[in-house]
C-alpha cells in the first residue's frame, strides 16, 4: 500500500497549499478512524481482549496478528486516497486533475526536490539514527531496552504530532506572505506559532515528568519494562519544552525558500550530534547514555537554532522598517 499512501499524502499536502486545510484534515482523520476500527478486528480473534489497560469483548475478529495490522493500515490509507480523489474530481479544488499535468517537468521537479530536501533528509537521518539506537540498546540493555525505546518513541510522537500540525498549518501562510512581501505577517505568524507550540510542549513536559509510570502503564503492565521505560521517558524528554521552538524555527527557513539552511539545521541534531552521542555516551553511562544522548543533542541544536533564527528575525525586522519608511516617503501626505 506504499504507493497508495504516497499519492494520498501528496494530495493532502496540495489541499493545504491550495487553501483548503479542512479537506486535508478530513482525509487524514477518516483514515485514522478507519484504522482504529479495523485494527482490533483484523489483529485479534473474537473474545475478551485487553488493550492499553482497558478490557472489552470483541464479538468477531480475524486473528491475523501483525499481518492484520498492516492490512488494516493499508485499507485505511486507501480510504484517505478515495476521499482525496473525490475532492479533486468533484470540482471543489482550485487545482484540477488533468492527465497532461501528470507528465513530469524537470524544472518543476527540481524546485519541489530543493524545497522538500530538508524533510527527505530528516526521514533518512531518522532511519540511520534508529538503526544505531537499536544496536546500542541491544548491546547495553537487550530486548527489554529496545521495547522501552519503542514505548518512549510512541509517547514522544504524541507530543511531537501537534507540533507537526502547527508546522504544516503555518507553512502556506508564511510561504505565501513571504512571497507577497507581507513580511510583518510572516513575523507575527512565526511568533504566534512559537507561543502556541511552547504552551503545548510545556504542558506535555509537566505530565511526563510528574506521571511517567502512569503514562507507560497504558502500554504495558510488565514491571521491569515500566521501570526502564519510565526512566528513559523522563530523561529523553527533558528538552521537550523547547522542541516546539527548535522544530518550527528550523522549518521556517524551508517555508521561505532557504532550503539549504533548513537542511543543515535539520541534519544538525540527527547526524552531527545524536548519532555520535549514541556511541560515545554509553561507553561511560551504559544504558543511561543512550537516554541522555537525545536531550544533549536537543540542547545543542536549540542553542544553535536560537542564534540562527535570531539573526534571521533581526534581518526581517530591518526589512520591515525599511519598507515602512519607503511607503511613508511615497505617500502623498508626506
Amino acid at each position: 500500500f506504499n504507493t497508495i499512501n504516497t499519492i494520498q499524502f501528496s494530495m493532502s499536502s496540495v489541499m493545504r497549499g491550495a487553501g483548503h486545510p479542512t479537506w486535508s484534515v478530513v482525509t487524514q482523520v477518516a483514515g485514522a478512524v478507519t484504522n482504529i476500527i479495523l485494527d482490533p478486528i483484523f489483529i485479534f480473534r473474537a473474545g475478551n481482549i485487553k488493550l492499553m489497560g482497558f478490557s472489552f469483548y470483541l464479538p468477531f475478529g480475524l486473528g491475523m496478528g501483525v499481518t492484520g495490522a498492516a492490512l488494516a493500515t493499508g485499507i485505511a490509507q486507501t480510504v484517505s486516497l478515495l476521499i482525496a480523489v473525490y475532492y479533486y474530481a468533484s470540482g471543489k479544488s482550485p487545482v484540477r486533475l488533468h492527465v497532461k499535468n501528470l507528465i513530469p517537468r524537470l524544472k518543476t521537479f527540481g524546485r519541489i526536490a530543493a524545497i522538500g530536501s530538508s524533510s527527505f533528509a530528516l526521514q533518512c537521518a531518522a532511519s540511520f539514527v534508529q538503526i544505531a539506537a537499536n544496536m546500542q540498546l541491544a548491546k547495553f540493555g537487550g530486548d527489554l531496552a529496545i521495547s522501552a525505546m519503542t514505548l518512549v518513541n510512541s509517547i514522544a510522537l504524541f507530543c511531537i504530532m501537534p507540533l507537526i500540525g502547527i508546522n504544516q498549518g503555518i507553512q502556506p501562510i508564511i510561504g505565501y506572505n513571504y512571497g507577497a512581501g507581507n513580511l510583518r505577517r510572516v513575523r507575527s505568524t512565526y511568533f504566534f506559532a512559537i507561543a502556541i507550540a511552547s504552551v503545548l510542549t510545556i504542558s506535555a513536559s509537566i505530565l511526563i515528568q510528574v506521571y511517567p509510570d502512569r503514562i507507560i502503564s497504558l502500554f504495558s503492565e510488565d514491571p521491569e519494562l515500566v521501570r526502564i521505560s519510565s526512566r528513559g521517558l523522563k530523561i529523553l524528554m527533558m528538552m521537550l519544552p523547547f522542541l516546539g521552538f527548535q522544530i518550527l524555527s528550523s522549518n521556517y527557513f524551508q517555508f521561505v525558500g532557504k532550503s539549504v539552511v533548513s537542511l543543515v539545521m535539520t541534519l544538525l541534531r540527527q547526524i552531527l550530534l545524536l548519532l555520535p552521542l549514541y556511541f560515545i555516551l554509553p561507553a561511560f553511562l551504559k544504558l543511561d547514555g543512550i537516554w541522555y544522548a537525545s536531550p544533549i543533542s536537543d540542547g545543542i541544536a536549540i542553542l544553535i537554532t536560537a542564534l540562527v533564527i535570531s539573526k534571521e528575525m533581526i534581518r526581517l525586522s530591518r526589512r520591515i522598517r525599511q519598507e515602512e519608511k519607503s511607503k511613508l516617503k511615497l505617500s502623498p501626505e508626506s
